[in-house]
């Protein structure tokens, strides 16, 4: 797009990060994202919802993992024992065949709570994105929202215009829909003709 100055260019960069990313994955999961108060308090208090089970499930899940490995510590200790001793006799091969056996639907359970807690973890983190941001763009005054999980999206900014030595462009990092999208682009542009918010 060509602007006011003399033979320069405006490039506009459609940039796909943790933002747009978190967007999407809400929509996947039914979740309806709009610059609204009400969108705010509904996302607020799923987030508040998962939060909750996201407790419950490590709680329960450390619990297991525990009991895991205490189980697996005697039945280690007792192999050790009786390797000791020139092996497992008979009548207590069956007995530690069914003891391993049962460890090992333990830890297929273990790995898919873990499963489900990762789920869990990026649900939260997607809505931490998106509360953020709406909270930023409707300017009400919480305190932000932490990640449960390592990602990191930066700043809540939906674009930005820059205008340096490598020339202008708008990078626009997150939008839900075509009107918004508009709405994102206008705002931007509105700056890139040095005006203000």
């Amino acid at each position: 797009l060509a602007n006011s100055g003399p033979g320069r260019n405006l490039k506009i960069n459609l940039i796909y990060d943790a933002r747009q990313d978190a967007t999407v994955k809400l929509r996947a999961y039914g979740l309806t994202i709009r610059d609204s108060r009400e969108s705010y308090d509904a996302l607020k208090a799923t987030y508040e919802m998962l939060q909750d089970n996201y407790v419950q499930q490590k709680a329960f899940f450390d619990l297991q993992t525990a009991a895991l490995k205490k189980h697996e510590r005697g039945y280690n200790d007792e192999v050790t024992v009786w390797n000791k001793h020139g092996g497992v006799p008979p009548q207590e091969y069956d007995r530690l065949n069914a003891e391993k056996a049962s460890m090992d639907e333990m830890i297929t359970k273990i790995n898919q709570m873990k499963d489900d807690l990762n789920a869990t973890i990026d649900r939260i983190n997607a809505l931490v994105v998106v509360l953020n941001r709406i909270a930023a763009t409707l300017n009400i005054d919480v305190a932000r929202y932490n990640e449960i999980g390592n990602t990191n999206a930066g700043e809540f900014e939906e674009g930005l215009y820059q205008n340096d030595l490598t020339g202008q462009r708008i990078d626009i990092y997150q939008f839900d829909d075509r009107a918004k999208l508009i709405r994102v682009l206008a705002h931007e542009l509105g700056h890139a003709l040095d005006l203000e918010h």
